[in-house]
């Protein structure tokens, strides 16, 4: 009968463990994370994904190829992965050289914001991660949307100034000036240490020189 109990006893425990086993595996499925990579660090899957991506969402005709001898290589990038590390959403930030009313700075360009899978809150999660890490910077950080877009950066705490992407002019290496390339957009912020912002928003006549053409 002892052993009959033995038996029975240790049937349970194996039951127990195979129960918890699926628990966790389930656990771990539903598991969503936030983050941060330097390109260098990314997968070759994930640069496949974020590249498929770019090219669906924003028609671009370049690839994001980290090497030691590019900006890539060590550009911040935020995913947001399951426990199966499959992306649901992803961005980066670009360090982006601006000159206004002839002042230098040195600020964040928010580019490349995609939600995978859509509707489930994952870009807002993306944008918040994303906002932390520049508000820990203590930098300014600009980019630029459709105004269908203005609202969700709104909710996820981002300041919207309304139609004023044809204030961003790119001064090339030569000191020739061109046009922005983001028309009517509107135009993301977050307020760094620099006060950079509030200069803009006062000075809402005054051009934005880039030292790059487009993020």
């Amino acid at each position: 009968m002892m052993t009959n109990e033995i038996a029975l006893s240790e049937q349970t425990v194996a039951l127990l463990i195979c129960m918890d086993r699926a628990y966790n595996n389930s656990m771990n499925k539903n598991r969503v994370e936030s983050v941060r990579l330097l390109g260098k660090d990314l997968t070759s899957h994930e640069l496949s994904v974020i590249n498929t991506l770019r090219k669906q969402e924003f028609g671009s005709a370049s690839e994001i190829s980290p090497q030691p001898n590019n900006d890539d290589w060590v550009k911040n990038y935020f995913l947001i992965r399951d426990g199966d590390d499959s992306l649901l959403a992803f961005g980066r930030l670009h360090e982006v050289d601006i000159e206004f009313k002839a002042e230098a700075y040195s600020i964040f360009g928010i580019a490349t914001i995609v939600s995978v899978i859509k509707g489930k809150g994952y870009g807002t999660l993306l944008m918040q991660s994303i906002k932390h890490f520049i508000e820990m910077s203590g930098k300014s950080a600009i980019g630029f949307c459709n105004a269908d877009l203005s609202p969700f950066y709104r909710k996820c705490g981002y300041g919207i100034l309304s139609a004023s992407g044809n204030r961003f002019l790119y001064r090339d290496s030569e000191g020739e000036l061109h046009a922005s390339k983001y028309g009517n957009d509107d135009v993301i912020y977050l307020g760094g240490d620099d006060g950079l912002i509030p200069k803009i928003i006062e000075n809402n006549e005054d051009s934005v020189y880039l030292a790059r053409p487009h993020w």
